[in-house]
């Protein structure tokens, strides 16, 4: 059952709640802070396709982020085969601000496809994926945590939903992430790569063939583009760390 217009935004965002409930000469104002206030990456958990009598489609879809869990309409003459459930995706606004029977009126939602180091992953894992919301809470700090360099090997791993859901319902993510919280407290950090060691504890607590197979497809593109090949020590690394 779709959600009220009352529970599109979180309860930080109370200010924008009445800006959206309130319609009026501001919808333009109120679709600006909007766009300001809310995440620029969602996880599609719902999505429904209807054929209109003039051959076009209405499509209606719930997304999640954790601080923002909207419900979405928009028609099309053709529907993007890629949006699907778990999908990540942005929102492609119109030029106001509009709702009907509770779903924000938008463009359309835009599939994303590459992976990008400016977003924390876990952010996007709706409860029906992780029920331990304290211990997902933990592990996106540790995310944080790392370099922007560290965060990019992370997403370009787990962008691809399935590896992504490997690692949270994995029986062992509770104990990995307790794992990474002592780890990024060691007294010996000179000694120890600690954000490598905490990005193998993750891949190792993730199903390893998908892992693997993203993993071999970074070493062999790190090496036909870059001639000195030293990124490629990352991906190098994660493999063999993998335990088979």
């Amino acid at each position: 059952m779709l959600k009220p217009i009352s529970a599109f935004v979180p309860k930080k965002l109370t200010v924008i709640d009445r800006l959206i409930i309130k319609l009026g000469d501001g919808e333009q104002s109120s679709l600006c802070i909007l766009q300001e206030q809310l995440p620029q990456i969602f996880r599609i958990t719902e999505i429904e396709c209807t054929l209109l009598p003039n051959n076009t489609y209405e499509i209606n879809a719930s997304i999640f982020h954790e601080k923002a869990q909207l419900d979405v309409q928009w028609n099309t003459p053709q529907v993007d085969s890629r949006l699907a459930v778990n999908q990540l995706v942005s929102i492609r606004w119109k030029g106001k601000l509009s709702e009907n029977s509770g779903k924000i009126i938008i463009s359309r939602l835009a599939p994303l496809d590459s992976p990008s180091a400016l977003v924390n992953l876990l952010d996007t894992i709706p409860a029906t994926w992780c029920k331990n919301r304290e211990v997902l809470h933990r592990a996106r700090k540790l995310l944080e945590m790392l370099s922007a360099e560290y965060k990019k090997v992370f997403n370009t791993i787990f962008w691809n939903s399935n590896n992504l859901y490997g690692l949270v319902s994995s029986p062992s993510f509770i104990s990995t992430i307790e794992r990474c919280e002592r780890l990024m407290k060691c007294e010996y950090k000179f000694f120890i790569d600690i954000e490598q060691t905490v990005l193998m504890l993750l891949v190792n607590a993730s199903p390893r063939q998908s892992v693997s197979e993203v993993i071999i497809d970074q070493i062999v593109d790190t090496n036909i583009t870059d001639r000195l090949a030293e990124r490629g020590r990352y991906w190098t690394t994660l493999l063999m760390s993998l335990e088979y």
